[in-house]
């Protein structure tokens, strides 16, 4: 099983190092600028019911993105420096879905902006819009940690078992 925590403090740890040998983006020196109250990094709500309630579920497809992270962001920085639009547009259509998945609008909307430079082939555009992407998932790794690790309430218990139920008789 995967161990978020682990998994994390581990990708924190190489992450720089890869994309500073990768040429990918220089490393961060500071922490990210805090995030207005009114944006939302990641609909909880929504989020949760997508994973009936299920907060180890939910851990797991963190993990999933964040284990992938290092290739897909090693993949839009040789696509935005080899200039291929093809590449670039790809790369960051498959993470924009992954993210997508997990609610998390604004990293998604980064994604998606340079999905669009990869179709238009705006390699300038592409550059500043890598950057905010890293900016988004670096405010949105410990929003979703912290979400998976909240210690659910008597409503989301019986959300999360109603929610195992009408799944249970779904699928059986």
């Amino acid at each position: 099983p995967t161990q978020p925590k682990r998994l994390f403090d581990t990708i924190e740890a190489v992450l720089p190092e890869l994309l500073e040998e990768d040429g990918a983006v220089e490393t961060w020196t500071e922490p990210p600028p805090p995030v207005p109250p009114t944006v939302k990094l990641v609909d909880e709500k929504e989020l949760l019911d997508r994973v009936s309630g299920s907060r180890e579920f939910l851990k797991q497809l963190i993990g999933m993105l964040f284990d992938g992270l290092p290739k897909r962001l090693t993949a839009l920085g040789e696509a935005i420096s080899h200039q291929d639009p093809v590449a670039l547009e790809d790369a960051a259509h498959s993470l924009k879905g992954a993210l997508s998945n997990l609610t998390a609008t604004p990293a998604a909307e980064a994604a998606a902006k340079l999905e669009q430079c990869g179709a238009a082939a705006q390699f300038e555009q592409a550059s500043d819009a890598y950057d905010e992407l890293i900016r988004q998932l670096a405010r949105l790794r410990p929003a979703l940690f912290a979400l998976a690790d909240k210690k659910p309430t008597k409503v989301d218990s019986d959300a999360t078992a109603e929610g195992l139920r009408a799944f249970h008789q779904a699928h059986l």
